[in-house]
């Protein structure tokens, strides 16, 4: 966690709220949100404050999540810096995205540059931290040495989009915040802040996003308690069921310009597949896709007949749901 005597206040968005003023810790020129979510540069804050005063009210400041901050195609670009020691626990935490989510990565190079010119750098640096979504151009993840998978996999969840579990609108009914056993001066890192929406699925004890119990701790005694018996939080093994169906929620995963080049369908047209080319996989059509089965699987055959490229949008259990051509 990265920590600061001085506390400012900015402010944040998401996808159902708007301007909901936080509390934030200056470290060095970095604003921090809740010890590793970096919200941006203090001169950058300071002038979208100025500029939300002088409009007389909050109009758009520090906006972190939102549609615009998607990874377009669901796809991440990435470079780790060649400072940065133990690079292997980035490339892990990178397959374990892939293999798990239907979210992909891509390694930025001086040949693709142009391509894609908004990127995520993994750099070192004196704790573990990210912003939350994409941001233009270079943004960056930064990692201490104490910094291993579960917390790489932590922070690229932040450049995805994903807030703290612990700041859902719903989290008092499932936690249990105990302020005397916070640092002095640490306490803004548990105020409740996204409170008015962003709240994905059920309360996610087990989610890789979630603070551990003693998080900010002045006594070595639990910061933050679940009400629910027997239940861990804070782990850092790697994505639960629940972050994925997060992740998959906020993304709609498209996979633009495939190229159908089979297909396949039983009796009556209820089991169907296609083979996209450029994806090198077999992918069934969804049983609940919101067109029907024989209307998606005759726009993949349109796809294949006509040598068309098709855009292809796949659920969370890597099925398609959706074809345009």
């Amino acid at each position: 966690m990265l920590v600061g005597d001085e506390i400012r206040t900015g402010y944040v968005s998401g996808l159902t709220f708007q301007n909901k003023p936080v509390q934030y810790a200056v470290v060095g020129n970095r604003a921090v949100f809740e010890g590793d979510i970096v919200l941006g540069t203090v001169e950058e804050l300071d002038a979208r404050i100025e500029q939300v005063s002088a409009a007389g009210g909050p109009s758009r400041a520090v906006v972190v999540v939102g549609e615009q901050f998607r990874w377009p195609n669901a796809l991440m670009p990435y470079v780790i810096n060649a400072n940065l020691p133990d690079q292997a626990r980035v490339t892990n935490a990178i397959a374990h995205w892939e293999a798990n989510t239907n979210l992909t990565f891509v390694q930025r190079t001086a040949a693709n540059a142009a391509q894609y010119p908004n990127f995520v750098e993994v750099i070192a640096s004196d704790g573990c931290w990210s912003q939350v979504g994409m941001r233009s151009g270079r943004q960056e993840i930064g990692l201490a040495a104490g910094c291993g998978f579960g917390a790489v996999v932590h922070e690229f969840g932040h450049a995805w989009g994903l807030w703290h579990e612990q700041s859902r609108e719903d989290r008092d009914s499932f936690v249990t915040i105990n302020w005397a056993n916070i640092e002095p001066g640490r306490e803004h890192n548990f105020n409740q802040h996204i409170s008015d929406g962003d709240d994905i699925g059920p309360y996610n004890y087990g989610s890789i996003m979630h603070y551990g119990r003693f998080a900010f701790s002045r006594n070595n005694l639990p910061t933050i308690e679940p009400v629910q018996a027997g239940v861990t939080i804070g782990q850092r093994d790697g994505l639960n069921a629940g972050d994925i169906d997060a992740v998959h929620f906020i993304y709609r995963t498209w996979h633009y310009n495939r190229t159908v080049d089979q297909v396949y369908a039983s009796h009556h047209g209820q089991n169907a597949w296609a083979h996209l080319a450029n994806g090198n996989a077999w992918r069934k059509v969804a049983p609940n896709a919101a067109d029907g089965v024989t209307n998606v699987f005759l726009m993949l055959v349109a796809a294949k007949a006509k040598g068309k490229q098709a855009y292809v949008v796949l659920n969370s259990a890597s099925q398609i749901t959706e074809v345009y051509i």
